[in-house]
């Protein structure tokens, strides 16, 4: 087994956002559904933006570009339940010319073995052509010494 598949522990991760799992996440077997943890990560890769960039959703609207979800896999390997409390931590594994790739994980509050862990990839892009576009060197600057790189 390659050691980047393995699953990450807490220590892997810069960032976190503090979640608890709401009755409208819950699906008939009485843990989070599924596609939730999605949402989950690309929340917690959204607040990671804004924390390294403040002004990243005002970028929109002077430049027409933004972030996609183009890829992203998960790995589950423990339910949440209704009102439990976990987090999500989430890095930069790597920068293209236009994408950021990003590792995460879901954790239970207090442990270390996550409940699921990933990838997603987001690609920045011109949102009318539909085009890639590089990522600004100010953002690539600000993951960069986010991620300590």
């Amino acid at each position: 087994m390659d050691l980047s598949d393995r699953p990450p522990t807490r220590a892997a991760f810069p960032f976190f956002e503090r979640r608890t799992a709401r009755y409208n996440e819950i699906d008939g077997q009485g843990i989070v559904f599924n596609a939730r943890y999605l949402d989950y990560v690309n929340l917690a890769a959204a607040e990671y933006m804004l924390t390294i960039a403040p002004d990243f959703y005002q970028w929109r609207r002077t430049t027409g570009c933004d972030v996609n979800a183009v890829h992203a896999t998960l790995d589950w390997r423990a339910p949440l339940h209704l009102g439990e409390a976990f987090i999500v931590g989430i890095r930069a594994d790597k920068l293209g010319r236009s994408a950021i790739h990003w590792r995460c994980a879901i954790f239970r509050t207090g442990e270390d073995a996550p409940s699921a862990d990933g990838r997603l990839i987001w690609v920045y892009a011109d949102q009318s052509a539909r085009e890639s576009r590089p990522l600004p060197g100010a953002l690539r600057a600000a993951i960069e010494a986010k991620e300590g790189a």
